[in-house]
């Protein structure tokens, strides 16, 4: 039980550890996208291109960021 156990707990810091580096890196590629001129609408089409290349029944609605945060604005005030 105690081997099992420490088993259990290994795997389980291995797996917070590939979780941290995961987080690391999804930050840098949302700085490294802010930065550049059009990084975050060249994301959303790549996006929108595997999505599209799935066969499903997906509808999926675009909404500018300006455009949305001015509608939570909005709808926030209601």
């Amino acid at each position: 039980r105690q081997a099992e156990a420490e088993r259990t707990r290994r795997a389980a810091v291995i797996t917070a550890e590939g979780e941290k580096a995961s987080a690391r890196a999804i930050t840098e590629a949302a700085e490294m996208l802010s930065r550049a001129a059009g990084g975050m609408n060249i994301r959303t089409l790549q996006t929108l291109e595997k999505i599209a290349r799935e066969p499903s029944q997906k509808t999926v609605i675009v909404v500018p960021a300006d455009i949305a945060g001015s509608i939570g604005k909005i709808v926030g005030k209601q």
